[in-house]
């Protein structure tokens, strides 16, 4: 290609390039036509946020279970740990698998052994460490779910380290109903951040990577399988 009709087309190119940032950035309406318009989630009732919520997972690759009441998210759970094979679970240290699940109790009721952060109390990071990598399931709570695109959105802090939602093969969100938000424009315009954590996690379905001979490969920078279960409010 010659010098001169490279000088005309980059001009051309940058501007499409422009033009296209611009109109994904723009927040749209289901009046507003545009690449935003046509994706924007329309369900705002609590059913349709739910069952949004599952759709978009399940295309992204995950699982998604509603339960009935907060007393059966074990009874949820269990089959998942059970037919996956199971034997090590690393438990998020929130008020939620207290009261009312009391969930570690009763996974160790089933024969699983169990971890939450805090119990590490004399052990050495390396032994700390040992135990993360060795874990076959992590189950934690959630900041949000994302209807949208099926998102888990998690905010990193002592009780819940995301390690518990990176490292094992399996991972399991737990959240209630209205936990569920339209999309992320939602989620950030109704908690603006004032206190950053030190890091943000956003999930959607298990990890995937097309690096390796353009051939799609799950479970190599987080877990393979990702289950969320969601409860009435």
């Amino acid at each position: 290609m010659s010098a001169e009709k490279s000088d005309t087309q980059r001009p051309r190119m940058l501007q499409r390039i422009r033009e296209a940032v611009y109109a994904g950035n723009r927040y749209g309406s289901s009046e507003e036509p545009g690449p935003r318009g046509q994706l924007a989630y329309q369900g705002v009732g609590e059913t349709d946020l739910v069952q949004g919520f599952a759709y978009s997972l399940r295309r992204a690759g995950g699982h998604f279970y509603y339960a009935e009441s907060s007393g059966a998210v074990t009874r949820v759970i269990i089959p998942i740990l059970e037919n996956a094979g199971v034997h090590r679970v690393g438990i998020s240290a929130e008020s939620l698998f207290d009261e009312p699940l009391y969930l570690e109790r009763r996974l160790q009721g089933f024969g699983l052994q169990t971890w939450r952060p805090g119990q590490e109390v004399g052990d050495t990071a390396a032994g700390i460490k040992e135990t993360l990598f060795a874990l076959d399931a992590g189950i934690t709570g959630v900041d949000a779910l994302v209807a949208e695109t099926g998102t888990i959105v998690l905010a990193a802090k002592p009780q819940r380290p995301r390690s518990l939602s990176l490292l094992p093969r399996l991972y399991v969100a737990v959240a209630r109903a209205d936990q569920i938000v339209p999309d992320l424009f939602d989620w950030f315009g109704a908690h603006p951040p004032t206190t950053m954590p030190s890091a943000w996690t956003f999930i959607t379905g298990p990890s995937k990577t097309g690096d390796i001979e353009l051939t799609l490969v799950t479970g190599v920078h987080g877990p393979g399988e990702v289950h969320v279960v969601v409860y009435p409010a």
